[in-house]
């Protein structure tokens, strides 16, 4: 990361200091972005942009502690955003649940205690989101070769944007590799020529008939 590359030779430099703090936000790592806000205020305690992310950070750690959320603000904002693409600013939460061995069903989430009827157990984003006014600006194509079937789309763009995602922060890539996909192993190794390497086929999201990936931008 550029910002982390600066910070090495100039520790409290301010733009520095909050891009690599909003690289930590919006990866969710919200005890590090607040780590970087708070030594920047200390140094520059009028930066009115960091007083306000440091306060949304504090926002997200209460909600990633306890699970408490304003479900109805988020409902009105979503309802504000009308054909606009949008995204929810919200923390994730794991309540008391643990992912366990499923048997042949592969893995499950499992309760750690006995819980109640309204009990929240377990609040994840979206790993990527693929909005339909987005992908109708640019034609994605999926094409299976053996099968000399195609598919556009939505999902189509989806793919393409997933497997950008993977491709360009390969920590992210790690966790998503994690997630149970049948049968199928994985391509081995997470690098080539320096390069990052991105298995397409899961990143296809159980879209199992297609084998091949050929994506046409139009822009």
């Amino acid at each position: 990361m550029d910002a982390e590359n600066v910070l090495s030779h100039e520790p409290i430099n301010p733009k520095a200091l909050y891009r690599s703090a909003l690289a930590c936000y919006e990866d969710g790592d919200y005890e590090s972005a607040k780590a970087r806000l708070v030594k920047l205020l200390k140094e520059f305690p009028e930066n009115k942009i960091a007083k306000e992310r440091l306060i949304r950070t504090f926002r997200r750690l209460r909600e990633q502690r306890t699970g408490e959320y304003e479900f109805l603000k988020m409902r009105n904002e979503v309802k504000e955003w009308e054909e606009k693409r949008g995204k929810l600013d919200c923390a994730e939460y794991v309540g008391p649940v643990r992912v366990g061995d499923a048997g042949n069903k592969g893995r499950g989430l499992f309760a750690t205690r006995d819980v109640k009827f309204g009990d929240l157990l377990l609040c994840s984003k979206a790993f990527n989101v693929c909005h339909k006014e987005v992908a109708n600006t640019r034609l994605a194509i999926l094409f299976n070769l053996k099968a000399r079937k195609g598919q556009a789309g939505t999902h189509s763009q989806l793919v393409r944007e997933l497997i950008q995602m993977l491709y360009h922060n390969p920590e992210k890539a790690k966790e998503f590799y994690k997630l149970h996909s049948g049968d199928y192993e994985r391509v081995r190794g997470g690098m080539v020529d320096g390069l990052p390497v991105v298995d397409s086929y899961v990143s296809e999201l159980r879209s199992k008939g297609f084998q091949l990936l050929m994506i046409l931008d139009t822009w």
